[in-house]
């Protein structure tokens, strides 16, 4: 495997010295930049902001750290960037006036004068300066602009590797970008031929365009650099099309699971493949075997409710913890465990919700459904009737599934009258209340299911309420 290089190890060298006290953390000016520009490579905006409010200690007039304050302001919200900019007009470093193009925003042909106009004066010296060149006429629409300047670009950049690949990145989200991001990383990988993300790179583009043998080809590379590099092996995964069944695929997961546990996508797809071969004691020590956050993404928490995780009470909890506190969330949660046929672990989420919240939950058409499929008829009929106004049980979208309930089991109970002057007040409804809630495919059905009802009461043959069922409510 690849060693680290030593931006990474500044970079957690910075992070462990956070511990400390402010005065006895020292950097240079330069490794304070270097460790800026490395922790934006992973969306690390707490180790930025570190970066910056020691850098404003020990640097207070350094022009490169105010020109990444930018940056930052920039990536936060363009109106406390233009406030920024306006507030230092004496700021003029390269950096800080290819900042200034994103001003140009939304006057296309504006930007495009302005790009024309720095590109002809300026060079792209630092490898921050042509990410955020790229970024910047990216976001004004000009990909065309830098497609078709791309060898004016070149001549005006340092280190070419960073401009290819930042062309290359951006390529996923740009149809211009990446008509020329293979024809880049094949370039890219020439240059720099034992970087695994560059072949992992050039992998992804393949297959974006269906080259699947090239992508192969290019992720054997990759894997042969560095066969534990997790994108590559993430790639190998893509490269597999969706009616392929290969035991590389759960080998590739379980390895991903082992080196990138962070990763729920990995895990859920991880998951879907245990399930695929019913095995699913493997799908619970999977569930297991993941840290807590990983293991409180939606997906994963939905499939440890569907399996009745024995774990299951402390995974909710975590659920919780991790900020997933949204009424409808749970709700879902305890309909799953309903759909899954355990009684016990919807008691549990209502419970463990309730524990944590320190309010009920009050889905109480979930809970009519439990009393309907338990015969408990007399208890869910009084429950419809008393329904509280803010309960689920009340929502328009449940109206029909449980009217269905409801009249069904006053006719199983033999409450013919009760039944009848039910479905008469709700065919009134449907004929004279245009609105009902409820598509017209679901009001047509209604209309049908209660017809239907009025012609057996009235019919000479009896009809089995017990088993009467056209709506597979007992299901």
């Amino acid at each position: 495997m690849n060693e680290p290089d030593e931006r990474d190890i500044l970079r957690e060298r910075f992070r462990a010295d956070l511990a400390r006290p402010v005065s006895e953390r020292y950097y240079s000016e330069d490794e304070l930049i270097a460790i800026f520009d490395s922790a934006g490579d992973y969306y690390d905006d707490y180790l930025r902001t570190e970066a910056l409010l020691l850098g404003a200690r020990l640097y207070p007039d350094s022009q490169a750290l105010l020109a990444r304050r930018a940056i930052f302001y920039s990536d936060r919200d363009m109106s406390l960037f233009r406030s920024f900019i306006d507030d230092n007009p004496s700021l003029d470093t390269p950096l800080a006036e290819i900042m200034r193009l994103s001003d140009a925003y939304p006057d296309r042909a504006k930007a495009r004068e302005r790009v024309e106009s720095f590109i002809a004066s300026h060079r792209l010296a630092e490898d921050e300066e042509v990410i955020q060149f790229v970024r910047i006429v990216h976001a004004l629409g000009l990909d065309k602009w830098l497609v078709d300047n791309l060898d004016r670009v070149r001549a005006k950049v340092s280190y070419l590797p960073t401009l290819l690949y930042e062309i290359a990145v951006t390529a996923e989200e740009s149809d211009i970008f990446d008509t020329i991001a293979i024809q880049l990383l094949e370039e890219l990988t020439e240059m720099e031929a034992y970087a695994p993300e560059y072949w992992t790179l050039l992998a992804m583009a393949y297959l974006r365009h269906d080259r699947y043998d090239d992508a192969r080809t290019a992720i054997d590379y990759a894997l042969a650099i560095d066969p534990g590099n997790v994108e590559a092996l993430k790639a190998r995964l893509h490269s597999f099309t969706p009616e392929s069944d290969s035991p590389e695929i759960d080998f590739l997961l379980d390895r991903l699971l082992i080196l990138d546990p962070a990763d729920s996508s990995v895990a859920y797809l991880a998951i879907l493949r245990a399930e695929e071969h019913r095995d699913f004691d493997k799908v619970r020590s999977i569930i297991a075997a993941l840290p807590a956050d990983t293991r409180s993404s939606r997906p994963i928490i939905d499939k440890a409710v569907e399996h009745s995780h024995p774990d299951l009470a402390a995974y909710l909890a975590d659920f919780y913890d991790y900020g997933f506190r949204d009424e409808d969330d749970w709700k879902a949660l305890a309909e799953l465990a309903y759909k899954a046929g355990s009684s016990t672990d919807v008691t549990l989420v209502l419970q463990i919700f309730e524990s944590k919240s320190g309010h009920s939950l009050n889905h109480d058409f979930l809970l009519y459904r439990i009393l309907y499929q338990l015969g408990k008829y007399d208890v869910a009929i009084a429950m419809f009737a008393d329904a509280a106004p803010d309960g689920t049980l009340r929502q328009a979208s449940n109206l029909h599934p449980a009217f269905a309930m409801y009249v069904t089991m006053l006719l199983r109970l033999g409450k013919m009258p009760e039944a009848r002057e039910a479905v008469n007040a709700m065919l009134r409804l449907l004929d004279t209340e245009p609105a009902v809630p409820g598509t017209s495919l679901e009001k047509f059905g209604m209309h049908a299911f209660l017809d239907d009802i009025l012609r057996r009461l009235r019919s000479v043959r009896p009809t089995d309420w017990s088993s009467y069922d056209p709506l597979s409510l007992d299901s």
